[in-house]
């Protein structure tokens, strides 16, 4: 079965834009015009029973604001950019700051607080929704006019592909990137849940989370996700991780890419019945597990919960955000951010959850 629905904003959400609930066979998604959200997704367990793997706001009102960026489009840049500037064709532009100095995820006018225009419908055995927005020059900072797309897909084996779009009237940076939280088993936090990264290196980052330009090779700490591992040691020991881990399609495992997206990430469920498979063709992501959601109130997702209000507690839930590298725009040592009228921006991510298989549960 195939299906969309619309419905508004709940709560104090209401009037701030419309949402998308699409269903395709046993999975189902919602996605919102503000922020072009993702706000659920769900999917069977072993039993059969639908389950939500989004950690979301209890109040649809939060996405106006969302400091924590739920299930939000980030953007023009996704993560910092030091010191809110760069250099660009031998000129300084000065960007909206708002974490200090530096900025965070597009800024204060970044793409995630938008209004963005959106249409769904149902084709050739696919859910659908798109939402389009046109960034003004000068917006965040930024040089040149951006026309913004975003596509959800979903199909009836489970794939939620987002394809990320944008064509720039000027030379401009561009990263963009999904801010989902999961929480597989609704828990109070992932710490049990199992990560496996396709990388064996991370970006040493300064104080201010901004890269040093240095690169840290994987050498079996908590951080070191190469072989299936629990989230546990590194909430315990490092106090969570915030960090960009680089593809390297050479570590072992077992990875299986999917309709020209490279296999990133794999999470297991801290129940160990549930997985989460995470695919991009972007040169790495950002993995960061929740330590500023403490305190804020959030959905009941747990299976039988009623949906009513909880409290966070930190690391309630993760992300995996592929993106470019953290402050690119000033690292001419990374892969090129900088995109206009001869580049387009096409890049996409796709999830797949899946109960998951007695071999996978170690």
């Amino acid at each position: 079965m195939f299906e969309i629905r619309e419905r508004p904003l709940a709560g104090a959400g209401a009037g701030l834009g419309r949402v998308f609930c699409a269903r395709a066979g046993r999975y189902a998604a919602e996605f919102s015009e503000l922020g072009a959200a993702l706000l659920s997704y769900r999917a069977p367990d072993a039993e059969g029973a639908e389950r939500e793997l989004i950690v979301a706001p209890y109040d649809e009102g939060a996405y106006a604001g969302n400091p924590s960026f739920f299930g939000a489009t980030v953007g023009r840049y996704a993560n910092r950019i030091a010191d809110a500037s760069f250099l660009l064709d031998g000129r300084r532009y000065r960007l909206d700051a708002n974490d200090g100095p530096n900025q965070l995820h597009g800024g204060a006018m970044g793409l995630s607080w938008r209004a963005w225009s959106g249409r769904a419908w149902v084709e050739g055995g696919r859910a659908r929704a798109e939402f389009r927005y046109d960034s003004p020059d000068g917006e965040g900072g930024y040089p040149g006019r951006v026309a913004f797309v975003v596509r959800y897909t979903l199909d009836e084996e489970g794939f939620l592909k987002i394809e990320h779009r944008a064509d720039a009237e000027l030379q401009t940076p561009l990263s963009m990137t999904g801010h989902a939280y999961f929480n597989l088993d609704g828990g109070e936090t992932v710490a049990g849940h199992l990560v496996a990264l396709r990388s064996s290196s991370y970006l040493e980052l300064d104080d201010g989370l901004i890269p040093t330009g240095r690169r840290v090779a994987l050498a079996g700490g908590p951080d070191d996700f190469r072989t299936p591992s629990s989230l546990e040691p590194a909430l315990r020991l490092l106090g969570g991780i915030d960090r960009y881990y680089e593809f390297d399609a050479s570590v072992p495992g077992a990875w299986h890419d999917w309709d020209g997206l490279r296999h990133l990430a794999s999470i297991g469920s801290g129940a160990r019945d549930m997985k989460l498979e995470v695919y991009s063709d972007l040169p790495g992501a950002q993995f960061y597990t929740g330590k500023s959601l403490r305190g804020t109130p959030l959905r009941d997702n747990r299976p039988g919960g009623t949906g009513a209000a909880r409290s966070a507690e930190a690391f309630a839930g993760l992300c995996v955000e592929p993106s470019y590298y953290p402050d690119g725009p000033n690292h001419g040592e990374f892969p090129g951010c900088v995109f206009g009228p001869d580049r387009p921006y096409r890049h996409a991510v796709a999830y797949l959850a899946s109960p998951m298989r007695r071999s996978e549960r170690s």
